[in-house]
């Protein structure tokens, strides 16, 4: 056993490494810079450095604000007024066709309405209102016309078919 601390298994630098592993994420998104041996070992660079950290933090804060908005959404911003503007004009336009509709739907009602006599009142008081009429005569003789299931014609047709069949089968039976 030339090492006791060997199969220890309490890790007691554990701080130092997350602050090293932070700082290496730091790095890889751009947000800190390299720290060297020198800095490491200099009590005063660590303060200094967090002072030069705030510095530069207030400066990108000024640009940003002197840029008028955030610095890397400025394209995007004028793809979005730009896509505002055109919904605008689109919407302006859909509520011109709307009430374009509204006024067509609305001469229509009044033509209909001198078509009807002038009669305003709706269709669902008229039959209450009003007693039905019997229908005339002639009437009923057209309707008789019209066979929705089938006509007697038909029938009769299909039955002389039949019957020709018929006698022909007969006829071809008797003279085998």
């Amino acid at each position: 056993m030339a090492n006791p601390l060997m199969h220890d298994s309490v890790w007691r630098s554990k701080q130092k490494y997350e602050d090293a592993e932070a700082h290496y994420q730091q790095l890889l998104a751009g947000t800190a810079k390299p720290v060297s041996a020198k800095d490491k070992k200099s009590g005063k660079s660590v303060g200094s450095s967090i002072k030069t950290e705030i510095a530069e933090a207030r400066q990108q804060i000024q640009k940003v604000l002197n840029s008028g908005g955030s610095g890397g959404t400025s394209g995007d911003n004028s793809q979005v007024m730009r896509r505002v503007e055109s919904l605008e004009k689109e919407n302006t336009d859909l509520k011109k066709v709307v009430e374009d509709m509204k006024s067509l739907v609305q001469r229509l009602e009044n033509r209909v309405t001198k078509l009807e006599g002038g009669s305003s009142a709706p269709s669902a008081q008229a039959p209450a209102s009003n007693k039905p009429a019997p229908a005339p005569a002639e009437d009923e003789e057209d309707d008789d016309d019209i066979d929705l299931f089938g006509s007697d014609e038909d029938d009769e047709e299909a039955d002389r078919i039949r019957q020709e069949r018929l006698a022909a089968y007969a006829a071809n039976k008797n003279n085998k």
